[in-house]
């Protein structure tokens, strides 16, 4: 003996008015604009390049001059590719004569 189910769907339709539809597609399009606004600026200000923490390298295979941030360790040199390890600057001493 076979059992049959019959399952009905039903699919039911929001509808909403010319007024309604403008201002959700208004509030969707400016929450977008805010949202790649906020990434351009956070990028800008994450990946901002200050004089005081940059630091210059050189290549020890190809001699080329570049300019590395000051918290890296190991920087890659971008001609060659090679690492290179940043070693930090001893502080000068003081000489009284």
């Amino acid at each position: 003996m076979t059992t049959i189910i019959s399952v009905r769907r039903t699919t039911n339709i929001v509808k909403i008015g010319f007024d309604h539809f403008f201002i959700i597609y208004n509030t969707l399009t400016v929450l977008a604009l805010l949202l790649f606004w906020s990434r351009y600026m956070w990028r800008i200000y994450a990946q901002d390049w200050n004089i005081s923490q940059e630091q210059l390298c050189r290549c020890n295979d190809c001699h080329l001059t570049f300019i590395a941030k000051r918290i890296e360790s190991i920087v890659r040199c971008p001609t060659c590719n090679e690492m290179i390890k940043i070693r930090p600057k001893k502080s000068q001493k003081r000489i009284r004569y």
